[in-house]
């Protein structure tokens, strides 16, 4: 997780996070690192740095971009509807111009509307007790507040979106 370029990313993951996340992504040697984003309210404000630093680090091939999904205790983090489609907007545009994000133009479209068949029982979701499962939102009110891009993703393939379709290819190749 890459949650914002240097105090944006400790705000979320604590003091120090940052260098060690820069040291971690220096060395790791992978040759396909994707990053992740999830924007929040702490973080929102950094989402055009933090692109532009996955862009101009040699060692990140791509980022993804998610939203804070307000489970119970949380809901503080999570964006308006509004601020969040403003922020796809952006997404889409430096998608547009050739940034290295692994979203699929049409799974944010869908993401920004979130009114879609949601499809979480295609995701593997790995708790931190190590159990597998859904969403703990699948089924709730939360779903229509989903912030996991992956489902407007899954969206998007089921609708046999080929733009989405050959991205997914191209992760895999």
């Amino acid at each position: 997780s890459l949650d914002g370029v240097n105090g944006y990313h400790e705000e979320v993951r604590g003091k120090g996070t940052f260098a060690k996340l820069e040291k971690n992504i220096a060395e790791c040697g992978h040759p396909h690192l994707s990053v992740n984003m999830v924007v929040n309210t702490f973080n929102y404000t950094s989402v055009d740095d933090t692109i532009e630093y996955a862009k101009n680090n040699p060692a990140i091939e791509q980022i993804s971009i998610n939203f804070h999904t307000p489970f119970e205790g949380t809901e503080y983090l999570a964006l308006d509807m509004e601020k969040r489609a403003e922020i796809i907007d952006r997404v889409i545009e430096y998608k547009k111009k050739g940034y290295p994000i692994m979203n699929s133009k049409s799974g944010l479209k869908l993401t920004k509307t979130g009114k879609f068949t949601k499809r979480c029982w295609v995701t593997n979701f790995i708790y931190p007790d190590g159990s597998r499962g859904l969403c703990v939102g699948h089924g709730t009110d939360k779903c229509n507040q989903c912030g996991f891009c992956m489902s407007g993703e899954m969206a998007s393939v089921f609708a046999f979106k080929p733009a989405t379709i050959f991205a997914g290819l191209k992760l895999r190749t």
